[in-house]
């Protein structure tokens, strides 16, 4: 088996593998949102890089409307104990169960990048490389919310890939933990039961994070950070 590995400075500044989000694009120029997970990250969807659907859980207040947010505090890079995460990719035939195919022989991935009545209607390539560091990200945000769940002995609070926040180097994809306080007509409504700080100190510094496919490995570690935002109506 054949091993990459991608490696991220760490230090006062964090740096992560490949694969801008939100505001950003992904690799080979592929629009990536931000992408909310879960621990239970198994659906087909997460195979296809800037899928609207994303193996995600929101807390809905029941409102309506536009919401908006602004930072309450800013991101801090979190000081738990690493962690690892290892995630193995099987690449049935076709596209019906799982919208991608690797090609071994040029090293590539080719996925659903958009369906019409459930069927392919368009599709995207991209470097396994580029493909693996966005499965990395996505399996790092996973465990990291186990593992700071577990520490904190609550799991109200958000987790994502994105992109890094502006103090960190580099531009590659990062997990992003998150607290909300939700305001409506200028009150508060709901507050988190932790701070920033407490979730920054439980949640993990970094996730050495493995994907593997194939005859393919691919290893980065993924920098971890926290941040608190006040959620609103537009």
């Amino acid at each position: 088996m054949r091993r990459r590995a991608l490696l991220s400075a760490l230090g006062a500044a964090a740096t992560a593998g490949l694969a801008g989000c939100l505001d950003g694009h992904g690799p080979s120029g592929v629009p990536v949102p931000e992408t909310n997970v879960t621990p239970d990250s198994t659906r087909p969807e997460s195979r296809r890089p800037g899928s609207d659907a994303t193996d995600a859980t929101t807390t809905d207040s029941g409102a309506s409307g536009t919401t908006t947010g602004k930072p309450a505090s800013e991101f801090v890079r979190c000081r738990g104990d690493p962690v690892s995460a290892e995630r193995s990719v099987t690449d049935e035939p076709g596209y019906e169960d799982d919208d991608m195919e690797y090609f071994p022989e040029n090293e590539t991935v080719r996925y659903v990048a958009a369906r019409s009545r459930g069927e392919p209607a368009k599709y995207s390539t991209m470097a396994f490389d580029d493909w693996a560091s966005l499965e990395c990200a996505e399996a790092a945000a996973v465990r990291a919310r186990e593992v700071t769940a577990d520490r904190l002995g609550t799991d109200e609070f958000g987790s994502a890939i994105g992109r890094p926040p502006e103090f960190a180097d580099g531009d590659d994809s990062v997990v992003r933990l998150s607290l909300e306080t939700r305001v409506e007509d200028g009150g508060t409504v709901s507050t988190p039961t932790v701070s920033r700080d407490q979730l920054a100190d439980a949640a993990p510094r970094s996730v050495e994070a493995t994907v593997s496919l194939a005859d393919e490995e691919f290893s980065r570690t993924v920098p971890v950070f926290a941040h608190h935002v006040e959620i609103g109506l537009a």
